[in-house]
């Protein structure tokens, strides 16, 4: 372990939830309604400064526990004379560096300084504090090591409980495998620690801004200082803390990080950006137990998802690779909601992978393939229990008696043919289910996810995703087999916040969706088809062009009164009885995870001399897969 390259699936999973997770998070200080500017902005200043407060102390301590254990002084390494870079590095204790990460701006780099100096002389004396309150940053400004023995006497608590929580986890990585890295390191060493609080962490550590500005220090230097022939002094940066910006996120290694606060923020989160920004990944060895990185949790979550997002990308690629050595793989590249996948393509295309709340199949046929779909209602009448749907005394359609799964549905959906619609399943919006079966494990028979008809295979492609079949079932059979899977790179519907490898999946399970059927009447009339006419089926009216329907849901809005019908959407609550979803004025009617789902069936009256169409809209609940993939311009 303490060789291994330590990263997002420690930081942001592995200890996820325990008294001493490495990622401390304070929710988002959003302003509350009615809560005036003034108080907004007291709560965010007093949020920060208890992040800020609690990241200095968890890195003090931790270099102090550090000492400890490595038996060295950082007095001695500073006031030795000169010697052999050899000696000199045997006498230095390795280097214990933090970073404060304030914003990209470089202005605000000295106030975040100014900050961590404030922070020091809060506890000193009246008058001492006025005349330090007049300096300001520069490389000569230096924390207050008095203000900081003031500070740890009276609040010996809130330093001693980060022994605790090292020691939390450091408990919690010996159960993986080589993970007894450190020591043991408890209450009864708190005298010892304390003092090298004292002695040794206060007053040798320093603090340093490094960006673009002629104000800011000179680059991080962890190496033994050449200041003779072959004579050497200690390295300038052993317990240095580093406030920074966008030098940091790339291209310099800060050795020893043990200790972050991160407080950036961006308009436009891109993940390519901001994955460069996480310096606290790395190689930490036997202080991985000590370090801590320190954010609101808006930032959390973005991280986490960038996490889950790499993570997939990394699993399809290796599959690519080991099914096809000799071709270069193509992934499937993931953004989210609330960021980008990068800012250096201008204009990428989101395709989310959930059709959404209700979605409706577009595509109908009138010609060759119109018997097939008609077909399909047909066999579905004959071989269950149907009865009618009768709401304030008018006849809005039937309801079949037995429910479907999700792979039942997806099999309905994959039954329809047309003539003008046969996607190619390597085409740009269809080639990451092929993706997500190799990063999921997914063989026959929960494989091929996406299943379009082989009479013409790679065809003309008149809808999008959402409003088509194939892709429709797809999803549906992607959202039966992930009920049994922690995929990565995946999050539910119902909670946008958590990645799908860290759901409860037996209460995913349990709360999978039946689907009720339905038939919505219209009144254009009996069917053509005889087997529908016989059955008393009425067709509707729908405006079409080149095969794809122009109007798609009917009778949306809800009637007044206890017997008012309450849209074809909400079709099955006719039947169940069950409460209905919530309303909300311009957005989907999603219903609550663990609610039935409804397929509803229409049939479309053909216009000039052509047949019949039917088709289906569907309304499915919340608590299924969804992310969203980033694709290129034009594609």
């Amino acid at each position: 372990m303490s060789s291994y390259y330590t990263g997002g699936e420690l930081f942001y999973r592995r200890l996820t939830g325990l008294q001493g997770a490495p990622c401390i998070t304070r929710d988002f200080p959003l302003q509350e309604p009615n809560e005036s500017l003034v108080d907004f902005g007291f709560r965010v200043e007093k949020e920060r400064s208890d992040l800020l407060g609690d990241a200095l102390r968890s890195y003090f301590v931790s270099g102090a526990v550090r000492l400890f254990l490595s038996k060295r002084s950082l007095c001695d390494a500073r006031n030795a004379a000169s010697d052999t870079e050899k000696r000199v590095r045997l006498r230095s204790p390795k280097p214990h560096t933090m970073l404060f990460h304030p914003s990209a701006r470089i202005d605000t780099h000295f106030t975040a300084a100014r900050e961590v100096i404030d922070w020091t002389q809060e506890f000193l004396s009246d008058v001492i504090q006025s005349v330090a309150d007049d300096i300001d940053y520069s490389s000569q400004s230096i924390m207050s090591v008095q203000g900081l023995l003031n500070r740890l006497e009276a609040e010996d608590g809130k330093w001693r409980k980060w022994l605790t929580l090292f020691d939390e986890t450091r408990h919690s990585l010996s159960f993986l495998p080589n993970g007894n890295l450190s020591s043991k390191v408890d209450d009864a060493d708190w005298p010892e620690i304390k003092r090298l609080l004292k002695n040794e962490v206060f007053p040798h550590t320093r603090l340093t801004v490094i960006n673009s500005n002629p104000r800011a220090d000179e680059r991080p230097q962890f190496e033994p200082e050449k200041v003779g022939d072959d004579l050497f002094v200690a390295a300038k940066d052993i317990f240095t803390i580093f406030v920074s910006g966008n030098v940091m996120s790339r291209g310099i290694t800060l050795e020893g990080l043990t200790t972050t606060i991160f407080l950036r923020s961006a308009d436009e989160p891109a993940s390519d950006t901001q994955m460069q920004m996480q310096r606290w990944f790395g190689y930490r060895g036997t202080y991985l137990n000590m370090c801590r990185v320190f954010l609101f949790t808006d930032q959390y979550h973005l991280f986490l998802a960038y996490h889950e997002g790499d993570e997939a990308l990394r699993k399809e690629i290796l599959g690519e690779m080991n099914a096809n050595p000799g071709i270069a793989p193509k992934p499937t590249v993931l953004q989210g909601l609330g960021f980008r996948a990068t800012g250096k393509i201008a204009n990428l295309r989101a395709l989310p992978l959930c059709p959404g709340a209700d979605p409706f199949i577009r595509v109908i046929e009138t010609s060759a393939f119109s018997s097939n779909n008609t077909g399909v209602l047909a066999r579905l009448l004959e071989s269950n229990t149907w009865f009618d749907v009768v709401v304030g005394n008018t006849l809005r359609g039937k309801s079949m008696q037995r429910q479907l799964s999700l792979v039942q549905v997806a099999e309905l959906l994959e039954s329809f043919r047309y003539s003008s619609h046969s996607p190619n399943p390597e085409g740009e919006n269809h080639k990451r289910w092929r993706a997500l079966e190799a990063q999921n494990g997914l063989t026959f028979p929960e494989a091929p996810l996406f299943r379009p008809p082989s009479h013409i295979l790679g065809g003309a492609e008149i809808v999008s995703p959402p409003s088509c079949p194939y892709s429709v079932g797809a999803y549906l059979r992607l959202w039966s087999a992930l009920l049994s899977r922690k995929a990565r790179g995946i999050i539910p519907t119902d909670d946008r916040i958590t990645p799908w490898s860290m759901i409860n999946l037996k209460e995913y399970a349990a709360s999978a969706p039946k689907f009720y059927i339905g038939i919505r009447y219209g009144s254009a009339g009996k069917c053509d088809d005889p087997r529908l006419a016989a059955e008393g089926i009425l067709r509707m009216d729908r405006g079409s062009r080149d095969g794809v329907l122009v109007s798609t849901w009917g009778s949306r809005n809800p009637g007044h009164g206890d017997d008012a019908y309450l849209g074809d959407q909400l079709f099955d609550y006719h039947v169940h009885s069950g409460t209905p979803p919530t309303r909300t004025e311009g957005e989907p009617i999603w219903r609550k995870r663990g609610s039935p789902g409804l397929v509803l069936f229409h049939v479309i009256r053909g216009i000039d001399g052509k047949q019949d169409a039917v088709t289906v809209g569907l309304a499915l609940p919340l608590g299924g897969p969804d992310h969203i993939a980033a694709l290129r311009p034009g594609s």
